[in-house]
């Protein structure tokens, strides 16, 4: 019995490029993942609509903290 070969395969897409605080930047992004394998084929597709974009806001340094537990 030959085994099959595992492969894998994730593209990123980006499209709807709209003007935004003088930048150009995309709405939507799309990943697309693609596992084959012996039991079979995977296929995933994730895509998220971006809506609102906010510039240059604060962030909390304690946002970067991380505590090893």
């Amino acid at each position: 019995v030959e085994e099959r070969e595992i492969r894998n395969k994730m593209v990123e897409e980006f499209s709807d490029f709209k003007i935004e605080g003088g930048l150009t930047l995309p709405h939507t992004y799309k990943i697309t993942l693609s596992v084959d394998a012996q039991g079979g084929t995977f296929l995933a597709d994730w895509i998220a609509k971006l809506t609102q974009f906010d510039f240059n806001q604060p962030i909390d340094p304690s946002s970067f903290s991380v505590n090893p537990n």
